[in-house]
């Protein structure tokens, strides 16, 4: 197919000024292994022409200018006027960060350049929200301290050997369940205590830290929260961490 002109913005090329030199599409993938967004790069490039050196200037000045802002559409149409689908549409639901200039260049320096034309080319990126799961990242892990057998106590003297003493002959066992989980377009649900019935809580110790999400651009993504709970039990346990 062929395109008749492309448009940045409120600035239209004249028609056949800009190729489509290529167009980039990058997934980005969650810890888990799933897909999140999706990176699209669009390059462009054309070639500017004119009568003299004045009016090369005159157009040149025209894409600078064109080219200093982020934040509009960028659309390439067919030959029936219609938006083809190398299309990047800054305002669009799950359009992330909008449109964004990341690269300008005048890549030739030939004679000609300058005298009657003038080279040009130009990367323009967004990243649109193509989320597979919310759940970006988990993790959790029990940490067991002490079997609920004997305590000892070490006991030193200036001028005798050192003894050890048994001071109590049954204790309790601590174990703390933590972990981490961060959600894409919100906070995720975080499990409870894995613990009840006998093995009891220590309600008074329980931490819950939330943190703020990044600003991507134009939305809001990556909401996480961490968990900690710590528990006593009168004998050994013996469980795993929640899987996610």
């Amino acid at each position: 197919m062929a395109f008749t002109y492309f448009q940045y913005g409120s600035y239209p090329h004249p028609q056949g000024e800009v190729n489509l030199l290529r167009y980039d599409v990058q997934n980005r993938l969650s810890p888990r292994g799933f897909r999140l967004s999706a990176i699209h790069t669009m390059h462009i490039g054309g070639e500017l022409l004119g009568d003299d050196q004045a009016a090369v200037l005159v157009r040149a000045a025209e894409i600078i200018d064109a080219y200093a802002i982020d934040d509009v559409d960028a659309t390439l149409f067919d030959n029936a006027g219609n938006a083809s689908r190398y299309r990047m549409q800054t305002n669009a639901g799950n359009n992330l960060t909008g449109v964004r200039v990341i690269q300008k260049s005048w890549p030739k320096g030939d004679y000609e350049e300058l005298a009657s034309q003038r080279t040009f080319a130009v990367t323009l990126q967004c990243e649109i929200d193509e989320v597979y799961d919310q759940l970006i990242s988990f993790r959790e892990r029990l940490r067991f301290i002490g079997t609920g057998g004997p305590r000892i106590a070490d006991f030193e003297y200036a001028t005798a050997t050192p003894t050890q003493q048994i001071i109590n002959t049954f204790t309790m066992q601590r174990i703390i369940q933590s972990g981490s989980a961060v959600g894409w377009g919100g906070y995720p649900i975080y499990p409870g205590p894995i613990f009840g019935g006998a093995v009891l809580e220590h309600q008074d110790q329980r931490e819950i830290d939330l943190g703020g999400p990044q600003m991507m651009g134009k939305l809001y993504r990556g909401y996480e929260v961490e968990w900690r709970y710590a528990f006593s039990a009168v004998s050994a346990q013996v469980a795993v961490p929640n899987f996610s």
